[in-house]
């Protein structure tokens, strides 16, 4: 699996902030001010965990998973027709263009020279391993579209996050 270092330890740490916040309002503050301050960590929490902590890139003999803020894109290798790896990975593909959240891009200095991302050499380089071997030499798509799912249970609490911040002020 790959995924961003930096954004994973920046967003363990907003992570970190909320739940002290939270502890911190709940030991200290009064009902009031929790009811008015609690959705906003509670929403910079989930901000930080879909956007820093969750995105990763997987690569493995089926093909490529990117596992995105709010959706997991499952590319085939028979489907990818470019791989572009400038700012971080994106593919394009018969199905259309993805990127990766969860790809970390090149350093500015190795952007102006060309220099790939670390996914984006790994999924080349894999693809032209099984190329080699022949596995894709006959390449035919089992589905007519990505296999796309979204995280529905993390998109509902990130709802009733954004109620609760919406509300807690207003009932405060």
């Amino acid at each position: 699996m790959l995924r961003s270092g930096s954004s994973r330890v920046i967003g363990a740490s907003a992570v970190a902030f909320a739940v002290v916040g939270l502890i911190t309002l709940a030991l200290q503050g009064s009902g009031a001010d929790l009811a008015r301050y609690a959705g906003g960590l509670l929403a910079l929490a989930w901000v930080a965990y879909a956007c820093l902590w969750r995105p990763e890139v997987e690569i493995s003999d089926g093909g490529v998973c990117m596992r995105n803020p709010l959706r997991t894109i499952r590319i085939p290798w028979p489907a990818v027709t470019r791989i572009e790896g400038r700012y971080g990975l994106r593919l394009d593909t018969a199905y259309g263009r993805f990127s990766a959240w969860g790809a970390a891009a090149p350093r500015g200095r190795d952007r102006m020279h060309d220099i790939e991302s670390e996914a984006a050499m790994l999924v080349r380089n894999h693809l032209e391993g099984l190329q080699r071997l022949g596995h894709l030499d006959n390449p035919r798509l089992e589905r007519d579209s990505a296999d796309v799912s979204w995280d529905v249970p993390l998109i509902a609490l990130g709802v009733l996050i954004l109620v609760v911040a919406i509300a807690g002020p207003v009932l405060a």
